[in-house]
């Protein structure tokens, strides 16, 4: 469970984004779900409220069972999972116990870029006694990986924080290190159809310009994703809806405000993106009006299976 040094280079962008991000992913002790929540989705198969980075139910459906359903069980050779962009390594936390109820034998890698987010991995890793996680940090694109080749991978939360261009060479670098039939399963928030006015809204949260944030925050259509997936050499399938939320403009500053007053200012700012941009006819059927301030559907959290052949 050790980690490497911060690879060098790292951007001042990258390091405004990693400490934007105020709070942990942990569940609070008295969390604010539904629409006051950055983190709480309904999940589309029962409509339960769940905190979607850390909801064990959501990982195994959305992430679980389609690795499982390409691994070969019983196996004494362990195999080298990847959760790539794995944050604070919740992801591979939750399939260590998911892979041994179904007989798979594996090790998991968490790649990161913050060595604040391995360093909770590991903590975790030893509190809990998960000797099968690991943590690598380092950029998904470069990386030197410990174990190839893939056998199976994931990419949870991560693809939009690449450029448009970057995420083609994430593709095919997934594709170069993998096996044969492996398996890459992306978990992607497809905010397309309303990009512009949720990226403003996460600019203004998070203290950052707007084109800067767009440009290292792209959110690709279904129709790119599949394009880039099949550009790279994988075999794709139709992306699976896993979730789906509404977000106020109170939910912004739940997540990135650290102080009642900065709280107050986010959301004054994210309400009046919303105005602005509720009046649009391109926006028609994302917005919702309530007594308590206007509502964004941002978009759908999809799920690409994506396979080596």
């Amino acid at each position: 469970m050790k980690g490497k040094a911060p690879p060098a280079g790292r951007t001042a962008l990258q390091q405004r984004m990693e400490s934007a991000v105020s709070k942990g992913y942990g569940k609070p002790e008295r969390p604010i779900r539904g629409h006051r929540s950055f983190n709480w989705v309904q999940r589309s198969d029962n409509r339960r409220w769940v905190h979607a980075y850390d909801d064990r139910g959501l990982i195994y459906m959305s992430v679980g069972r389609p690795l499982v359903d390409s691994l070969q069980k019983n196996t004494t050779k362990p195999y080298n999972i990847y959760d790539f962009c794995g944050g604070e390594g919740l992801v591979a936390e939750h399939l260590e116990p998911y892979f041994m109820v179904h007989d798979i034998n594996a090790k998991i890698w968490n790649v990161d870029l913050s060595s604040r987010n391995t360093a909770q991995h590991i903590r975790r890793a030893m509190e809990n006694r998960s000797w099968n996680t690991h943590a690598i940090i380092g950029d998904a694109l470069t990386a030197e990986l410990k174990r190839k080749p893939i056998d199976g991978a994931v990419i949870r939360f991560g693809l939009h924080y690449f450029s448009k261009a970057a995420q083609q060479s994430l593709l095919k670098r997934m594709f170069a290190d993998m096996g044969p039939g492996a398996c890459l399963v992306v978990y992607h928030p497809d905010h397309s159809s309303t990009q512009i006015p949720h990226v403003k809204a996460m600019a203004a949260a998070s203290g950052m310009k707007y084109q800067e944030r767009r440009k290292e925050n792209y959110f690709p259509a279904n129709e790119e994703v599949i394009s880039m997936a099949r550009q790279a050499g994988f075999v794709i399938s139709a992306p699976t809806t896993v979730a789906e939320h509404w977000y106020s403009p109170a939910s912004y500053a739940d997540r990135w405000g650290k102080t009642p007053a900065e709280r107050r200012r986010i959301e004054q700012k994210v309400e009046a993106i919303f105005e602005q941009a509720a009046g649009q006819n391109r926006y028609k059927g994302q917005f919702r009006k309530t007594r308590k301030g206007t509502l964004l559907k941002p978009g759908h959290h999809v799920v690409f299976v994506l396979r080596k052949p």
